[in-house]
């Protein structure tokens, strides 16, 4: 399988999580099959953070194992058992809010599909969860204000916050709760959103 190019060799999210004893998996909406690493007319590798890392993309065992096409998620979701602990999901480039004649009415479909999916399912619903979903980037207004929204058991129902958040901080947030060491000091230093939880 060829590689995306200029993959790093650093410690990342997912070699945390594995040491730790707990399973992830990146799903991506029309890849082709799992660990495909190639652009096609729907699935971008831009948007799989996963295959940017030499310790993944250099181990097809490792690729298949962890990065899936969309429609395994609703399978793995049917049991506590067969859902990873930290699951990556990734919508393809006409669902992302950036394609398209109407792109954010694409994505809204896209969520409003997926999202209750993955609330509704027996793996959800069973087990202390929490579904995040956020974006990458805003339409590149100052400030780069973006959306991040938290549903789960543990979070209260509701809650907004006006404090400053940012990926660093989400990142923080799922190492503390996982006691899982901080890889840099833009994490380590990131407020935790503790706020939100109960």
């Amino acid at each position: 399988m060829p590689a995306v190019g200029n993959e790093l060799a650093v410690t990342n999210i997912a070699d945390l999580i594995e040491a730790s004893g707990r399973t992830w998996r990146e799903y991506a909406e029309s890849l082709p099959s799992a660990g495909f690493a190639v652009d096609t007319a729907e699935y971008a590798v831009r948007h799989n953070p996963f295959v940017y890392y030499k310790d993944i993309a250099g181990n097809a065992q490792r690729e298949r194992t962890h990065i899936v096409p969309l429609a395994r998620l609703a399978t793995d979701l049917s049991s506590a058992q067969t859902t990873p602990d930290y699951a990556f999901i990734t919508p393809n480039v006409l669902d992302d809010m950036h394609s398209g004649t109407d792109p954010v009415a694409a994505g809204d479909r896209w969520l409003a599909r997926t999202v209750p999916l993955i609330l509704g399912s027996p793996a959800f619903k069973t087990s202390t969860s929490l579904l995040i979903v956020t974006w990458d980037e805003d339409l590149g207004a100052p400030g780069n204000h973006i959306p991040t929204i938290l549903c789960g058991n543990a979070v209260k129902p509701g809650y907004r916050s006006g404090r400053r958040y940012d990926h660093y901080s989400l990142l923080h947030t799922i190492e503390a709760a996982w006691q899982l060491a901080p890889m840099t000091a833009n994490d380590a230093h990131a407020p935790t959103m503790n706020e939100f939880f109960k």
